[in-house]
């Protein structure tokens, strides 16, 4: 390849990596299936089955992300004042929603909603996390 066309190219290094990583989050319609939303915004749920699919399609922003998921709440212990909940089987990506204000008082299927960050490849934190109970409903498949 000829260096000097790799010079001209009006890409930098930084453009190259950002194209390279995954996709970036776009603004969202109303019918957009992605559980990502920009700001504080609630996606459409993802659910435990379908977050394997759901982990590769991470956006890259600098902003703040949130992720929406729906799937059975579990408590799994406390960081210090915040505390700290599970959503979906070990066999499956896992799901940790932090809590730091009010605790909510049952778990069970819930819609959960908070900053995404992925912590490895089968673990999504969501911090600070929304928890929004479901009542009487089996989990999403």
């Amino acid at each position: 390849m000829n260096l000097r066309l790799l010079t001209c190219l009006p890409f930098s290094a930084g453009w190259i990596g950002l194209i390279l990583a995954g996709p970036v989050l776009a603004e969202t319609t109303g019918n957009d299936p992605s559980p990502f939303r920009r700001g504080d915004q609630m996606g459409t749920p993802a659910s435990c089955d379908s977050l394997d699919y759901w982990v590769h399609q991470s956006p890259i922003s600098n902003d703040r992300v949130t992720m929406t998921v729906e799937g059975r709440v579990m408590t799994t212990g406390t960081e210090g004042n915040r505390r700290l909940y599970t959503i979906c089987p070990a066999a499956e990506v896992q799901v940790t929603c932090v809590i730091t204000g009010p605790v909510p008082t049952a778990t069970g299927i819930a819609v959960v909603a908070g900053g995404f960050s992925r912590v490895h490849a089968r673990h999504i934190r969501l911090d600070p996390c929304q928890i929004y109970p479901v009542p009487d409903r089996a989990p999403p498949g």
